[in-house]
């Protein structure tokens, strides 16, 4: 799975999970390093989250629970935008041959995104 955020004026990093996204690793591995940070750069961002469990379970409830959320209504991803990103970056990417090559190809396609 490979995970990344956007807002307005800017985005985080793409980065690879490996392994199952359970609600422990999502608040190690995305929303500690990544989000919390993401967010302490950019004051007043509210963080979307869709409805799935790694998402809405306590212990990652409890680490955004200084952030500002949107509610979300399930399966509704034509409102994300990021959904968006992720359908142009599926569009343009050429199969891989191995992780190494998906993320080289994917941060050349982020990067091109306006």
């Amino acid at each position: 799975m490979v995970w990344g955020a956007i807002s307005f004026h800017s985005r985080t990093p793409l980065f690879v999970i490996r392994r199952n996204l359970i609600a422990q690793r999502y608040v190690d591995e995305v929303l500690t390093p990544v989000v919390l940070p993401f967010r302490s750069c950019h004051p007043g961002l509210t963080f979307q989250k869709n409805n799935v469990r790694p998402h809405t379970a306590h212990v990652s409830t409890a680490c955004l629970s200084t952030c500002r959320t949107l509610p979300w209504p399930a399966r509704s991803p034509d409102l994300s935008p990021i959904e968006h990103i992720w359908s142009i970056m599926g569009r343009a990417l050429q199969p891989a041959r191995d992780v190494d090559d998906l993320m080289c190809q994917l941060d050349r396609i982020c990067h091109d995104i306006p």
